[in-house]
């Protein structure tokens, strides 16, 4: 997640919050969450511009900024949720209607974080509006699997995977997620390049993580005819004599992280079967500029559902068992 899904995510923990009508804030708690909210709110448009700059520009300097404003969100969140959850579970044994909320002890963590990050805003702002022009970086190709943990987002997930296995049988169809930095469009693709209908559907698979500064055409296309065909990657007459392998089969190719410099026109060609492709990217209007585009979705921000599944994980409290055994 960068920065900017950290502000995301701090802004709706203190929305949760303030909207649980179980909750009841107490003292200068409101005050507390106001504060903070008022300095989440520049961060957005801060966040942004670095979506706005070429990408060919170099994002080594800036990338280092936002980790650390990224991980002064977190601390920030993980105190609120630690007394949170202190609080709740110091009500547990009652369980009344009304779970009194104060955060006033949060003071030194509210100042804490706003003198960290208005020590890092003109320093980010002034490295994202001087970004030198950076190195090739190539593509990188085949799937290497995930660790990550998808939470929320299962409503577009099933979209996503019903639009992709009622797909008419025909040539080819491009489907496209886009949405801001960490906002969680490459987990979601790696959970539908993964889940096991998909694969039972799709035959061949391929996988290129396309890059700010992607690898010529030809290296890509190669790449992907490999992982289609079930061979190393090699020259176009190798790939020739195995494009057999595709006929009447279905295949999917993700292309991750594509940027508007990046222009694919080689797909392998599939009889008696189809094609579809699933990029990703950042912006609606690139993603809208491609030919034969079926549907784009955008990847939403957590919803209140989300933020509540979220919360289940990682705030579990003791079950009935367990509490016998203390």
């Amino acid at each position: 997640m960068t920065a900017y899904g950290a502000v995301n995510s701090l802004r709706n923990t203190l929305e949760n919050i303030t909207r649980c009508p179980r909750f009841s804030l107490v003292g200068g708690s409101k005050k507390t969450i106001d504060v903070v909210h008022k300095e989440l709110k520049p961060w957005e448009e801060v966040l942004q511009r670095l979506d706005k700059t070429s990408p060919s520009k170099s994002r080594k300097k800036a990338n280092a900024l936002d980790g650390r404003i990224k991980e002064a969100f977190w601390r920030f969140e993980d105190s609120l949720e630690s007394l949170l959850t202190q609080q709740i579970l110091s009500n547990f044994e009652s369980l009344p209607e009304t779970i009194f909320i104060d955060l006033q002890s949060l003071q030194n963590d509210v100042d804490s974080l706003i003198h960290t990050l208005d020590d890092m805003k003109e320093e980010y702002i002034y490295e994202v509006e001087n970004m030198a022009e950076d190195e090739p970086i190539s593509s990188v190709i085949g799937f290497h699997g995930t660790n990550s943990k998808m939470i929320g987002l299962s409503d577009q997930f099933e979209r996503v995977k019903s639009d992709l296995i009622n797909t008419p049988d025909t040539w080819n169809h491009v489907h496209a997620l886009y949405g801001t930095a960490g906002v969680g469009k490459t987990t979601l693709a790696m959970k539908i390049y993964e889940d096991p209908e998909i694969q039972s559907m799709y035959e061949c698979r391929a996988w290129v993580t396309v890059g700010r500064v992607p690898q010529p055409n030809r290296e890509i296309s190669g790449g992907i005819r490999a992982q289609l065909y079930g061979v190393t990657q090699g020259d176009d007459g190798v790939y020739y004599l195995m494009r057999e392998r595709l006929d009447g089969k279905n295949c999917l190719i993700v292309l991750d992280d594509v940027w508007e410099n990046f222009r694919f026109y080689s797909i392998p060609i599939v009889r008696r079967g189809c094609s579809s492709i699933l990029l990703t990217g950042r912006h609606r209007k690139m993603m809208q500029a491609c030919e034969n585009l079926d549907h784009w979705y955008e990847v939403r921000l957590l919803n209140e559902e989300d933020v509540s599944e979220l919360c289940k994980e990682d705030v579990k409290l003791p079950t009935q068992d367990e509490k016998r055994k203390k």
